[in-house]
């Protein structure tokens, strides 16, 4: 509440969209920026900039290293999103399932929701090492270039999926680039038949050598809520993606299952895997 009141009474409401603009300014992959990087992509003078950024850092939205002269995100902020990420009654039911799936399979797992056009990390469990922002919670990635993506935009009418893509490509052609309809149709088709999907290195954040199994997660009415899924990388012995991820498959799909169980799901969705 100070920290609200101390954003308002300097710079007052009118300018929210300018603060919500520096903020977006910082991503997984740049956490830390100079003013004149900040200036340049809020398209604004560093001299009206440097009024927002020391109020930002007044009200703990945003930190000042004052030995490197660079910004990077705030304890207000952390706190909010630790806040924010208790209304997920998803994760906690999650969390225990993502972990046993990691420690079974020497997999990492994660969990994801849908929000828009986009995935939406909400949790996961490491067994070996990977890229920081790869597992960061919070992280978006368009959902039909990703496997647990489609596990959820499966359940929903694909001409109301093909027409978010669309629309999210015309916004931002650069992330969003058009996929194959036909071929993700089928794809879709499959999840909705399977209740899972193997997805190869379809996006330009993947790992090279790397597959992805995810499945859908429903609630009481039966609506797919979110996903989850695990990560295969290559390893020394050079196994096939299909050898080790068509036998994780018994394993992700039961936690799907038990998952969805404990968020009140008693129906039929997942049957064993053929």
């Amino acid at each position: 509440m100070q920290a609200k009141k101390a954003m308002s009474k300097e710079i007052g409401y009118t300018s929210i969209s300018k603060l919500k603009q520096i903020l977006d300014c910082f991503t997984f992959n740049k956490p830390v920026l100079t003013v004149n990087q900040i200036a340049k992509r809020v398209d604004m003078p560093t001299s009206s900039l440097y009024r927002y950024l020391q109020a930002m850092v007044n009200a703990k939205f945003l930190a000042h290293d004052e030995v490197t002269n660079t910004y990077s995100v705030g304890m207000y902020i952390i706190e909010m999103a630790g806040v924010s990420l208790m209304q997920y009654d998803i994760r906690y039911a999650a969390l225990p399932e993502l972990n046993i799936m990691s420690n079974r399979l020497n997999m990492n797992s994660n969990l994801s929701v849908l929000d828009g056009c986009d995935i939406f990390h909400l949790g996961f469990s490491t067994r070996f090492f990977n890229v920081p922002w790869i597992d960061a919670i919070g992280r978006r990635t368009p959902a039909y270039m990703t496997a647990m993506g489609r596990a959820m935009l499966a359940f929903k009418p694909f001409d109301r999926v093909r027409q978010m893509i669309e629309t999210s490509h015309e916004q931002q052609p650069e992330f969003y680039p058009l996929p194959d309809f036909a071929e993700l149709e089928q794809d879709l088709a499959g999840v909705r038949e399977n209740q899972y999907i193997i997805v190869y290195n379809t996006y330009s954040g993947a790992l090279p050598d790397t597959a992805c199994l995810a499945c859908p997660i429903r609630r009481r009415n039966s609506e797919v809520c979110a996903a989850i899924s695990v990560n295969w990388f290559r390893d020394s012995a050079e196994q096939s993606y299909d050898q080790a991820l068509l036998s994780a498959r018994s394993t992700v799909v039961q936690s799907a299952a038990t998952i969805s169980y404990k968020l009140g799901y008693v129906g039929r969705a997942y049957g064993s895997p053929v």
